[in-house]
């Protein structure tokens, strides 16, 4: 299945940043993937990596993080270069929530996750607040 633009776009967009995300300020968007909901926050990937296991042994993942910060900064300088091989596979989510059905599911370690983009069967902007009813 083939990801769809807008949310390539959205991921691409993110990981171009040069500054972190605070909670809640990235963009606002809801997924549905294969029966579940997916809201929260878009983040750059770089960010993900190095928050993402904050709880554990981070020392493990900053290699990651900077590669993620590498490939940044060489599409920054020649935007043009990059080709389809480059487009972002995954969106990273910070300060989210899933429902699976109609009740939410246990929270992510840190409130975030990482959502393949092929596994995206539709999407809506801004962030889902659960009824109160």
């Amino acid at each position: 299945m083939t990801p769809d633009f807008y949310l390539v776009y959205l991921a691409n967009e993110a990981n171009l940043r040069r500054e972190r995300v605070g909670s809640k300020e990235g963009r606002g968007v809801t997924l549905f993937c294969q029966g579940t909901v997916i809201t929260g926050h878009v983040i750059p990937a770089w960010q993900f990596a190095e928050d993402a296991w904050r709880e554990g042994d981070r020392a493990d993942f900053a290699p990651y993080a900077e590669d993620l910060r590498a490939q940044r900064d060489a599409a920054l300088e020649d935007e043009e270069s990059l080709g389809e091989d480059d487009l972002p596979k995954f969106l990273h989510l910070d300060s989210c929530q899933i429902f699976l059905g109609s009740m939410p599911a246990p929270s992510t370690p840190g409130g975030m996750i990482r959502v393949r983009l092929e596994d995206v069967g539709g999407f809506a902007q801004g962030v889902l607040e659960p009824s109160t009813n």
